[in-house]
């Protein structure tokens, strides 16, 4: 069957190839609905494949690969979608007549990466790596107590009022932004939480838990207590970014904990709630910020038809979907020799930025300018002096980098790592603690990678597995609380 897979895979990447490379720039809607249509005949095709192989995971839609797919098909397609329907030019989106020349190339790109990514986590099996010594340091609450620490140094170096006003997150996307004095300790917090989260769950792994609230019971009440003060501030704050990735962290623990298969329609319930929210506090982070969090409640309610996208086949959804802008940008950039391609510069750099002083010592000695990708769009997009960022996608980083063939192998990547995320999601097998890091790192930035860079969630998990080996390391020469598993899967 992964033959087959693979054959239609070539044939159709191919065949968006050969309309990427010939693309004429004009508004050819047929074709774009042709090669749409064939991309998601393509997803439902492996995932109906997937069903039948692997009931078990792939019927269970409360993994993240499924939440993946579904934002990249959002970035990738719904602004597209609108023009093809008929809502609107794609020059109204884009705000510009000069990106829409590329809305073919656009549209042929994204195909590629969604096919890829597909194929490769249909056709992948990861293998199972048994560890013969699993060895980590019993600290009982450690971890949580680090989570503390570091939660109340976030909350001693904010302006509480300041924050929950909203004026903290105002404008802190614009060029003359600074970093703030709590973002170390913000960063510190997420680390010792995430490591508290995968401990939880590494000693209770011999107990069976059946339902939410046993779930609940097993977290310390300090843990809980810290996670929702944490969750309510950035959700005030106007920082939608936080809130999703705890949420998302908690979640996708109790769904690896209880190994429960959710019904299809609570899971729609909770996508439609989600997208409701998300976009809720996108109107709600644009009123005024003097007014008290009720008020601008209230007001957003009343205000979200004027500030939420019309002109489009799902209007809750269009913020996210603006997203493929940044596609829009990088192509053109490229087409018309504003830039070259980095070769893996922004790539590399993310993955530098993990290493404290490497990028300074990296521009020191290389003359290379620390600029991300999605530094570099906005740039090129509102200039110098901009007042906020537009961010960066999968797509356009790797575009940026290496060109198609960047797109094509970094999204085979992609679909590679969530097939391991998957797979560590309803495992009946005992864990590493490493793998359980990862693990919920990547299923909690999930809903984010359609919209950000694959190396900087790397970078994310990079820092919490460096600290938890490190502080490991610490411990295991002063503590005798040190317990050996067997066969252990990694």
């Amino acid at each position: 069957m992964n033959s087959i897979i693979t054959a239609v895979y070539l044939f159709l990447l191919l065949f968006f190839h050969f309309l990427y490379l010939f693309d004429s720039s004009g508004n050819q809607f047929g074709v774009y609905s042709i090669s749409i249509g064939l991309t998601l005949l393509f997803v439902l095709t492996c995932i109906r494949l997937n069903c039948k192989r692997r009931p078990q995971i792939y019927k269970n839609i409360a993994n993240a690969s499924y939440i993946l797919l579904v934002g990249l098909l959002i970035v990738n397609f719904q602004t597209i979608a609108n023009t093809i329907v008929g809502f609107a030019p794609i020059s109204y989106y884009l705000n510009s007549y000069d990106y829409s020349l590329y809305t073919g190339k656009v549209t042929f790109m994204s195909c590629m990466a969604v096919c890829s990514m597909v194929w490769a986590h249909s056709v992948y099996n990861p293998k199972k790596k048994i560890i013969k010594n699993d060895i980590y340091i019993n600290v009982g609450n450690l971890w949580i107590y680090l989570s503390l620490a570091a939660f109340i140094a976030f909350l001693l170096h904010i302006n509480v009022s300041f924050f929950i006003s909203g004026e903290d997150y105002f404008n802190s996307g614009g060029y003359d932004r600074e970093i703030k004095s709590y973002a170390v300790y913000e960063v510190l917090f997420d680390v010792f939480n995430t490591i508290s989260l995968a401990s939880i769950i590494k000693r209770n792994s011999s107990y069976r838990i059946q339902n939410f609230f046993e779930f609940i019971k097993k977290l310390p009440w300090i843990y809980t207590a810290i996670n929702c003060i944490y969750v309510f501030l950035r959700l005030v704050s106007g920082d939608r970014g936080p809130v999703i990735y705890t949420l998302l962290m908690f979640f996708f623990a109790f769904i690896y904990m209880t190994k429960i298969r959710l019904k299809p329609i609570l899971i729609v319930l909770l996508g439609i709630i989600a997208i409701f929210s998300i976009a809720m506090l996108n109107v709600m982070r644009s009123e005024d910020s003097s007014l008290n969090l009720t008020d601008r409640i209230l007001y957003g309610l009343q205000d979200r038809q004027g500030k939420i996208e019309q002109n489009s086949i799902s209007p809750y959804t269009q913020e996210l979907a603006s997203s493929v802008n940044c596609n829009f940008i990088a192509i053109n950039d490229i087409h018309k020799g504003k830039t070259d391609y980095k070769y893996g510069q922004y790539s590399f750099l993310q993955l530098l930025g993990a290493i404290p002083g490497f990028s300074s010592i990296y521009q020191k000695f290389f003359g290379a300018n620390y600029m991300g990708s999605g530094e570099y769009i906005t740039r090129s997009y509102s200039g110098n002096y901009y007042s906020y960022g537009l961010g960066t996608t999968p797509v356009a980083e790797l575009y940026l980098d290496f060109g198609c063939i960047g797109v094509i192998l970094g999204f085979i990547l992609i679909g590679i790592v969530y097939k391991h995320v998957d797979y560590k999601l309803l495992s009946k097998r005992d864990s590493s603690m490493i793998s359980l890091i990862l693990f919920l790192k990547f299923a909690s930035m999930c809903i984010y990678l359609p919209r950000s860079s694959l190396f900087f969630i790397a970078t994310k998990g990079f820092y919490i597995v460096f600290f938890y080996m490190s502080i490991t390391l610490i411990l295991s020469l002063f503590s005798k609380k040190v317990i050996n598993s067997n066969k252990i899967t990694l």
